[in-house]
């Protein structure tokens, strides 16, 4: 009768040293946790960085805190003198049904993981994604948000993402291009289209869009109908849309005043 009382209390002081043990891993845990958040929030980083830096932190804390816990259980259990082989033989057992039943769910978290730690795309990036391109409104360890340019909203599974095109990395491309007679007075249109890409360039709204000021790019394509010219200006990822607009409409005035027409694909 001793023994099992002192087996007892053996297993009840053991017990409660695992417990401390656990919540000062787990404080330990929380307050790195805290302070690495306190260093994103007051960092220089841009808005996405700091976005795909917090998941990162948040994902570890969860899995470093699940760890501690489970570790606890197993070693209180293991106190008291509970035969633990049957017990994990059974969680092996459940933990492969649960694998195999989840194995999409696992391979959604994977993915996500690695665009996190590959820094493939953040919130805010525009993005192609198999048929899909759009914003990243939302990017979670399973899943990928994507608002596209008619609002609507789509889902990815992050374990579908196998092909992505990021038009938002580092530097953009603004590209116009117009398909012009093939009589036309082409010296005449290179100088119409380099005044008016200077204009664009004068633009004070674009100042801050603009790496490179724009070029002009004369018989970058022939068709059996026309000649194309083009305008191309290195931008800023977000300024893309707008270095276009403002080229497309320089050019357009420019040509149109000058009166020269732009070449349209015949009827049959």
């Amino acid at each position: 009768m001793e023994d099992i009382l002192s087996k007892h209390f053996d297993g009840l002081f053991q017990s409660i040293v695992i417990i401390l043990l656990a919540l000062v891993g787990l404080r330990l845990v929380w307050l790195v946790e805290s302070r690495l958040r306190k260093r994103l929030e007051s960092s220089s980083l841009a808005d996405e960085r700091r976005a795909r830096l917090k998941t990162l932190i948040s994902a570890a804390y969860q899995t470093t805190r699940a760890l501690i816990l489970a570790l606890a259980v197993f070693s209180i259990l293991a106190a008291f003198g509970v035969n633990l082989s049957p017990l994990l033989a059974s969680l092996g057992l459940a933990g492969l049904a649960l694998t195999l039943g989840a194995q999409t769910l696992i391979k959604d978290y994977i993915g996500g993981l690695m665009i996190l730690i590959e820094d493939q795309f953040t919130v805010g990036d525009f993005v192609t994604i198999g048929p899909v391109s759009g914003v990243v409104e939302r990017l979670t360890l399973r899943l990928t948000v994507l608002r596209d340019v008619n609002g609507r909203l789509h889902m990815i599974s992050n374990g579908d993402v196998r092909l992505v095109t990021n038009a938002s990395r580092d530097w953009s491309l603004a590209i116009v291009d117009f398909n012009l007679p093939i009589d036309a007075d082409f010296p005449q249109v290179m100088r119409l289209l380099q005044e008016a890409a200077e204009r664009a360039a004068q633009d004070e709204t674009l100042q801050a869009d603009l790496i490179e000021p724009p070029k002009v790019a004369g018989w970058s394509n022939l068709t059996d109908w026309s000649v194309q010219a083009r305008l191309s200006a290195k931008t800023r990822p977000s300024g893309r849309l707008a270095v276009e607009t403002a080229l497309r409409r320089e050019a357009l005035q420019a040509l149109h005043n000058a009166g020269v027409q732009l070449a349209v694909p015949p009827r049959m």
